[in-house]
């Protein structure tokens, strides 16, 4: 397995214009959706940098803005407060869950770095994120499609935590469903002391 990035999508550069990012952003996205494998994935972590976070985690911060915004009735002078805040829980909510989870890859023995895993993870759920918008709006089949949007999301989760953390199915499969037996437990039990006490 080479260790160099495949030349079907160019590298990006800090003298690009903000256009030539978004063309080789959305080259990766369609790169990750298409042929998803650990090549691709172990490939694609070598371009993994900060900038290239917060770029993608503050698009899917606005996208998700955006899309409670259109979903809104009408505006109000409290709609612009309503919408930073979204963006900040959306941001916090990404950053808590990928945390989360590399702790849980790091405790089965993984190898990976945060910033990798953020970095592919958002080349999963950013697309995934706008094509879901989408396809729920189709009328009858819609909520049916999201599922197995869902389904194929979990899917490239856990190829993206073993090209990451260099894991074998099993590891990277626990390491995908901890957290969110744990949140899910945290979650159960302050339902459960919120009706008894």
């Amino acid at each position: 397995m080479s260790s160099q990035p495949s030349q079907d999508v160019p590298p990006l550069t800090s003298t690009g214009t903000l256009s030539s990012l978004v063309r080789t952003l959305f080259n990766r996205y369609a790169r990750v959706l298409r042929n998803p494998g650990l090549r691709v994935f172990s490939e694609e972590k070598t371009r993994a940098s900060e900038p290239l976070v917060l770029v993608q985690v503050l698009a899917l911060a606005c996208f998700i803005a955006l899309t409670i915004a259109l979903s809104q009735p009408s505006f109000t002078l409290v709609t612009p407060i309503f919408y930073s805040v979204a963006c900040i829980f959306v941001i916090g909510g990404f950053f808590l869950t990928e945390y989360v989870s590399y702790l849980t890859a790091r405790a089965f023995r993984g190898q990976g770095s945060f910033v990798q895993q953020c970095y592919l993870s958002l080349l999963i759920s950013l697309p995934l994120t706008v094509i879901y918008f989408f396809v729920a709006r189709i009328p009858f089949v819609g909520d049916r499609l999201v599922w197995l949007l869902d389904v194929y999301g979990f899917v490239l989760y856990v190829i993206m935590i073993r090209a990451v953390h260099n894991l074998d199915l099993w590891r990277a499969l626990a390491a995908t469903i901890t957290p969110f037996v744990v949140s899910m437990a945290l979650i159960g039990t302050l339902i459960f002391l919120g009706i008894v006490l």
